[in-house]
């Protein structure tokens, strides 16, 4: 990948990581009422509608009570890892907080949910090669990390092996719903482009000259951001308006003048506007940087009929 390109995505990238700082006023009503809803929905018997919700507002403003409900809606939906990790997120939270309640409460979860827990671990039958890199579910793996039960959430996870930007193995394995450990084993990992590992054809790896399959990858990435930007943009956009248009009609009088309900109203829509304009900003650059990459990644690609192809694969145990 030409070294502009990155710096675009590094730019991109760096803004969507500085905005909630930016409109970090805002923060503490939205987590609030995420997490209203979160519980109504929770209360309804909706945990699948209910857990992003407070997912969302403990990103906004950690809590310890908050992680409790999210780990409540992740056991209810028999999500183990997940409900394990929120609990212990909570009793970390509770502690910070001298909360003793919420502490023993979180700690009591825990418990009961970590008997239940399904681990992945990934062994390796030798020292990784420099610029190795493991990846569970396209998720960088610590080398530390390695050989020690992980846990995580049932279902198919894939696990990766890449040396020096070249993957190099690939499997996924079906996670059971609760207990027991699966083991993925790697082979032994050497650097250079002459090492190929068999790998089914109905699922090769793209050439990767030039870093072109790693462009793609982070355009993918951004292109995600665009989205979500854009999205939520648009949802803070049709909330400000609303509460706007509520607190004039309602609570404001022909001259403007207001009550306190409605003072308060228009704030949260002025401020809500504020973040849709970041928000939606943030998501055109990252669509348009996210173009530009997708486009230029392809730029002197090899034809078809005579571009190597990497082949990598692998089995689990």
């Amino acid at each position: 990948m030409a070294r502009g390109s990155f710096g675009i995505a590094s730019v991109v990238v760096a803004t969507a990581l500085a905005w909630p700082s930016a409109v970090g006023a805002t923060d503490k009503s939205q987590a609030e009422q995420l997490l209203e809803e979160g519980r109504r929905l929770l209360a309804e018997g909706r945990a699948a509608d209910a857990c992003p919700k407070l997912a969302a507002s403990q990103r906004l403003e950690p809590a310890a009570a908050t992680a409790l409900a999210l780990g409540d809606c992740h056991e209810r939906r028999r999500l183990w890892a997940s409900a394990w990790t929120a609990y212990r997120e909570a009793g970390v939270l509770a502690r910070q907080r001298n909360d003793a309640e919420r502490d023993k409460l979180a700690r009591e979860r825990a418990d009961q949910v970590e008997p239940r827990l399904a681990k992945v671990v990934v062994l390796t039958s030798a020292t990784l090669p420099a610029g190795a890199e493991v990846r569970r579910d396209n998720v960088p793996v610590p080398e530390g990390a390695l050989g020690t039960p992980i846990p995580v959430d049932s279902g198919r996870h894939s696990v990766e092996a890449w040396v020096g930007g070249e993957l190099k193995f690939r499997t996924s394995v079906t996670v059971p719903e609760e207990g027991g450990v699966v083991t993925v084993r790697l082979p032994a990992l050497t650097g250079g482009p002459a090492d190929r590992l068999p790998f089914s054809p109905a699922r090769e790896a793209p050439d990767d000259r030039f870093g072109a399959r790693t462009q793609r990858i982070v355009a993918i990435g951004l292109a995600g951001v665009g989205v979500v930007g854009v999205a939520v943009g648009i949802g803070f956009g049709a909330s400000a308006r609303s509460m706007w248009n509520d607190a004039l009609q309602n609570h404001c009088d022909a001259q403007r003048r207001c009550d306190a309900y409605g003072v308060d109203e228009a704030a949260i829509a002025r401020k809500n506007g504020n973040v849709a304009t970041a928000a939606v900003g943030v998501g055109v650059v990252a669509l348009a940087t996210a173009a530009v990459l997708w486009l230029t990644s392809r730029a002197g690609e090899p034809s078809a009929g005579v571009a190597s192809r990497v082949r990598a694969g692998g089995v689990a145990f």
